[in-house]
């Protein structure tokens, strides 16, 4: 075990390694996923309490993991909020609330003091941006040193604890409900427009004569499909702004099947085969690598496509109909409709370069990533003479949803490539647990070692044995003392975005609905405790 202690990259990365690995075993149907390595980091740091690792790693792979969730969950995020979005994140607010209010009440029944209490409740809603604004706040109320440490430990201690039984339980959950009421999670991702669906082009022969203009079809018929070809008496060609389909013209609708079938009802009549080919028409599938193509909408890129239409866009393992609002991003794969001659042009003008895009540029990334952490530092006042600070989670998340939006500034291209963006999550979700491993396995060695299992028994329940004393100090044993009887009676109240982050991941809509709770959690209930109840116990030992 000194190797561990010695070596802290070594360290690190063999609880990573090993936590993947067993990440990977499937239990009655699910998986812990990354989620194993803060409990292959725990036991560990139980075993060798000496273990520790430089908090600015951590704290890294916090900021990095957030700040790459919220670049993909922009688009979608402030689009959401003209449907389901406000819906959703009412929702969300209202949990939160509800939360806090349960929480509130348990700390008062069972006399917990807020430090311990705000990481109890933070741990077992899996919720790490809360938990540092927490330690933002109390060391920027403390005014000893004393209270300062209590501070960065006591909250962070309890967090610790709650935090494995919160995913855990998360997951369990899922896992017993989704039996118990036979849940079927592909159909209801269907339902909700997140499933993966195969996009099919069929050939359609107009039999209705007052149609839309070709470019606005899709909108007036509210149909998610594209005409990707027109054949009139014999001649095919790619529809331009302001073409009109006619009666017994033949056109390719590109979309699934069930928007096409639709399109069919609503447009002609279908016919078999595949969409029309001929000497001078084709189409390729390109790699975007350039700069210059993403980031902005493609209607705005009309004028550099002449004669060229995109039809699809594939990110990721997802299809997607190219409409004009479409935003392309480095790494997507287009296909492009167009000429013989003019393919090769549409190649060099999208890049289909895979060096160039692994190669990506690094500058806006940091650049974004610092303006998220300064923006985390920014004091928000708070009635009573305090502030608040989103922090190294809550400011990279918030400044990551606004540019990702964006999509670029100028020639500043703020998206990440898709692969390094997962590249670049996972990475940061596998490391950032690691400070809280680190305190959990510390306080679980102390607890067993100190007085053998009477010891360790008072820990566990959080009330003395007949024949112990009583502790009505604020020190390290007080905490102890009062952590358990919370984390029984709190950690079922977790909260399932963290779960699904930790063992399941997000897609670009799920990211969307989670990212409003990671942005508002800091600034809810968690300060609450910590402006009502802080240092109590602290100030006075007798309170």
């Amino acid at each position: 075990m000194h190797l561990l202690v010695e070596n802290q990259l070594f360290t690190l990365l063999l609880i990573m390694t090993i936590g993947l690995l067993v990440g990977r075993i499937q239990i009655g149907g699910f998986r812990l996923g990354v989620a194993a390595v803060l409990f292959v980091g725990l036991g560990l740091a139980t075993i060798e309490p000496d273990i520790a690792l430089p908090a600015i790693v951590f704290i890294m792979g916090l900021s990095l993991f957030v700040y790459t969730i919220g670049l993909e969950a922009g688009p979608d995020f402030f689009s959401s909020m003209r449907t389901t979005g406000l819906r959703l994140n009412a929702l969300a607010i209202g949990m939160i609330v509800a939360t806090m209010a349960v929480g509130v009440g348990l700390l008062k029944f069972l006399g917990i003091d807020a430090a311990s209490g705000a990481g109890v409740f933070t741990g077992a809603m899996t919720n790490t941006p809360a938990m540092a604004a927490v330690v933002d706040t109390l060391t920027n109320m403390a005014s000893t040193p004393e209270e300062v440490v209590a501070a960065e430990s006591m909250p962070v201690v309890a967090y610790s604890l709650t935090y494995p039984l919160g995913v855990l339980g998360v997951i369990l959950s899922v896992a017993v409900l989704s039996k118990v009421f036979r849940i079927d999670n592909d159909q209801e991702a269907r339902d909700a427009g997140v499933a993966i669906q195969q996009l099919v082009t069929r050939r359609i022969e107009v039999t209705r004569r007052d149609l839309p203009t070709v470019t606005s079809l899709p909108h007036s018929l509210e149909l998610d499909v594209i005409v990707s070809r027109i054949e009139h008496r014999g001649t095919l060609y790619i529809p331009e702004p302001g073409d009109t389909a006619l009666v017994g013209d033949i056109i390719s609708v590109v979309g699934t099947e069930e928007e096409v079938q639709r399109a069919e009802e609503l447009i002609g009549e279908g016919l078999p085969g595949d969409p029309t080919h001929d000497d001078g028409l084709d189409f390729r599938r390109i790699f975007v690598s350039s700069p210059e193509m993403v980031g902005v909408p493609l209607a705005q890129l009309r004028s550099r496509l002449d004669g060229m239409l995109v039809t699809r866009v594939r990110r990721g393992d997802a299809d997607m109909v190219a409409t004009p609002d479409t935003v392309l991003q480095l790494g997507d794969r287009v296909r492009v409709v167009a000429e013989h001659d003019r393919l090769d042009r549409a190649t060099r003008l999208f890049g289909d370069s895979y060096k160039r895009i692994s190669d990506f540029n690094l500058l806006p990334l940091l650049a974004g990533l610092a303006l998220g952490v300064v923006v985390g530092m920014i004091p928000i006042p708070l009635p009573g003479g305090t502030a608040l600070k989103l922090g190294n989670a809550g400011g990279p998340l918030l400044v990551a949803l606004i540019l990702g939006a964006k999509g670029r500034t100028g020639p500043i291209v703020w998206q990440v490539p898709y692969g390094a963006n997962l590249a670049l999550r996972q990475f940061g979700i596998t490391v950032f647990p690691g400070r809280y491993w680190h305190h959990s396995g510390r306080w679980l060695w102390q607890s067993t070692a100190g007085s053998g299992v009477t010891h360790h028994y008072r820990n566990w329940c959080g009330a003395d044995l007949p024949g112990q004393p009583a502790h009505s100090d604020c020190g390290p044993q007080a905490h102890e003392d009062s952590v358990w009887p919370g984390l029984r009676h709190d950690c079922g109240h977790a909260n399932p975005s963290g779960g699904a982050e930790l063992c399941i991941g997000s897609d670009q809509k799920r990211a969307a609905q989670h990212g409003i709770h990671h942005c508002l959690s800091p600034l809810w209930s968690p300060r609450l405790f910590a402006r009502r109840y802080c240092y109590s116990c602290c100030s006075d030992p007798s309170d």
